[in-house]
């Protein structure tokens, strides 16, 4: 249900980008002399994605909808562009760290493991999390398509930052929309580039789960 309440401010993209930037940059410096480069690399995407991860949240769960995605800054799709690239690459940084683990105690090796898991599940969310936001600023501010829409939701309300979660999160685990129509080429086009994305990180996922799985046996 679309939130009834008065518009609230929020960070735009480039803010909530750079304050996660400046944590992250942190941790980089924090940790050098202690950890392997691999380990900092994870450190350093965990913060910056966690950060980015909670602020988007906040949004979904406090903002109002409309106001919010037709608000977003003009840097938002640049930005959103280099969010998803950097959780795809951040699963090279994993590859990094599970092939280093050799002759590891078995404390370091669950170490290893657990923070290349969290990796993957937050660069996982944060690119379906950072669709959120297009589908609702496209859905809101519909450009050359002329009228407010292009997603069709069952039920006459108009779709609130969950909804709009609910479709990004679909499209991330099946490729493909459930009960959402899509009527505008230009959501189409979003919604053909979300589902390759999805396919290429999960089969990534897939890949990196298999070959360290045949490491250890």
């Amino acid at each position: 249900m679309e939130k009834k309440d008065s518009y609230r401010p929020t960070l735009t993209a480039l803010q909530r980008s750079l304050i996660a930037l400046v944590f992250g940059g942190l941790i980089w410096f924090v940790t050098a002399g202690r950890y392997s480069w691999q380990i900092r690399l994870l450190l350093a995407w965990l913060a910056y994605a966690l950060i980015v991860l909670s602020l988007i949240w906040v949004i979904i769960g406090w903002a109002d909808t409309r106001q919010t995605a037709q608000r977003e800054d003009e840097s938002r799709t640049a930005i959103y562009l280099l969010t998803v690239v950097g959780a795809m690459f951040s699963l090279f940084g994993v590859i990094a760290l599970l092939g280093s683990m050799h002759g590891l105690s078995a404390w370091e090796t669950t170490r290893h493991v657990a923070l290349s898991s969290l990796t993957v599940v937050c660069s996982w969310t944060l690119m379906h999390s950072v669709f959120i936001l297009h589908y609702a600023h496209i859905y809101y501010n519909p450009g050359s398509d002329a009228v407010v829409g292009g997603l069709e939701f069952p039920g006459n309300e108009p779709p609130d930052y969950l909804d709009f979660a609910y479709f990004s999160f679909v499209i991330g685990m099946t490729y493909q929309v459930s009960d959402v129509s899509i009527s505008t080429k230009r959501l189409r086009r979003l919604n053909l580039l979300h589902s390759l994305l999805s396919f290429v990180f999960n089969v990534l996922i897939i890949t990196l789960t298999i070959n360290f799985v045949t490491s250890i046996l």
